[in-house]
């Protein structure tokens, strides 16, 4: 009993160990705590960014009205085409569905030497492609641009290659889908 503490200094070690322990267990609480709230605030941050996007986006679209008639000033300067000009190439385009099929095709058709200008016809399935020199070569590099789009013509067979990777809608039939 030569190693025995008093009872008064067990007591004070006793102590001692529990204020420690508490201070240990609060710095750990007070940490979870920090790390909640940090969680908290980023989560706020994203969605205030997130709104504020969608703000952007909104007040995007609603100025696209605004500019719409400067883009149809520009339209009505532009004479229509003429599609009884003899340069003007009329192409049947039994495959089309979409507006999106409108766009690729006249993209490709802008590649053509001689290509002036396009007008792509969705619901008739046909385009009126004015060139410089309207000839039976011309109307072949046409189509030859169009089918290697992913569109058959009716003189030439759609690359399969690229048909494969057209849109669904743009496929036959994908509109119904």
């Amino acid at each position: 009993m030569a190693n025995a503490k008093p009872i008064s200094i067990l007591h004070s070690e006793l102590q001692t160990n529990m204020m420690t322990n508490a201070n240990s267990t609060y710095s750990i609480i007070r940490r979870k705590h920090t790390v909640k709230n940090s969680l908290i605030a980023g989560l706020i941050a994203l969605t205030v960014a997130f709104a504020a996007c969608a703000k952007e986006e909104k007040a995007a679209e609603t100025t696209k009205p605004e500019a719409a008639p400067v883009a149809e000033k520009k339209v009505e300067a532009t004479p229509a085409m003429d599609l009884n000009s003899p340069n003007v190439v009329k192409i049947a385009l039994p495959t089309m569905q979409c507006e999106s099929c409108a766009k690729t095709i006249k993209g490709a058709v802008k590649g053509v030497s001689g290509y002036e200008d396009a007008t792509v016809d969705v619901d008739n399935k046909v385009a009126f492609i004015r060139v410089a020199n309207n000839t039976p070569e011309m109307k072949m590099e046409l189509e030859k641009a169009i089918a290697k789009s992913g569109y058959s013509t009716e003189n030439v067979q759609r690359d399969q290659a690229a048909y494969d990777g057209l849109d669904e809608c743009c496929k036959e039939d994908g509109m119904k889908k």
